[in-house]
């Protein structure tokens, strides 16, 4: 299983970091001089980039998995139509099926996890690499909910009893206003950062209470 859940411990790290590469910074100046000074300049960047590296990592990992779940979905719905002689019954819930899965595959385009880590590092890009991470569940959920009702469907057709966490959907969040706020009150990123980390993890929360559902089916 590739989907993390991220404790909002992480919305400290900024700080832990900087701490932290001061640490170094110091303990190495004092024993290597300016060379100690330049070799700890890099770490402490790196050190700072962690969290957003875990991050844009955690939902390319997200992204990739649930493709290919939505692909073995579809598949197995098709194999079990032609089995139970359903095929046509359950072609209305295929072609919908298929469509969201073009669509995500389409919009949902692969981001580089290191290249845009360190886009992050570069003065105000980090600010709109994070109004992408806060964007990106929304849309994301909405897709995903509605393949779980189209998938409800048709294992109803198919004989198959399961429920869709219908109460799960993500309610969107006003990152134009969090964006402003942050670029005007720094402090703000903190919150931010907690919203990031947590809407990402309800997401995981609620596709797994549907894949157990549908797995309990199954087996």
């Amino acid at each position: 299983m590739t989907d993390v859940i991220m404790s909002g411990i992480w919305i400290l790290w900024p700080v832990v970091s900087l701490i932290i590469a001061g640490v170094i910074g110091i303990v190495l100046t004092i024993l290597l001089g300016f060379w100690g000074f330049m070799i700890a300049l890099p770490i402490g960047v790196v050190l700072f980039a962690l969290l957003n590296y875990k991050l844009l990592k955690r939902m390319d990992d997200h992204r990739k998995r649930e493709m290919a779940l939505r692909m073995a979905v579809i598949s197995y719905l098709k194999e079990k139509g032609a089995e139970t002689g359903r095929a046509q019954l359950i072609a209305n819930e295929i072609s919908a099926l298929e469509s969201i899965n073009q669509e995500a595959m389409y919009k949902e385009k692969e981001r580089t996890p290191v290249l845009w880590t360190i886009i992050s590092l570069l003065p105000l890009l980090n600010y709109l690499v994070m109004y992408f991470l806060a964007e990106y569940p929304f849309d994301h959920d909405r897709r995903w909910h509605a393949f779980t009702q189209y998938t409800q469907a048709a294992c109803q057709k198919l004989g198959i009893n399961i429920m869709t966490p219908s109460w799960s959907t993500l309610k969107e969040r006003p990152n134009i206003l969090l964006l402003i706020l942050t670029l005007l009150f720094g402090i703000v990123v903190f919150v931010w950062y907690y919203f990031i980390i947590k809407d990402l993890n309800d997401h995981f929360t609620a596709q797994w209470q549907f894949e157990d559902q549908l797995m309990a089916q199954l087996r």
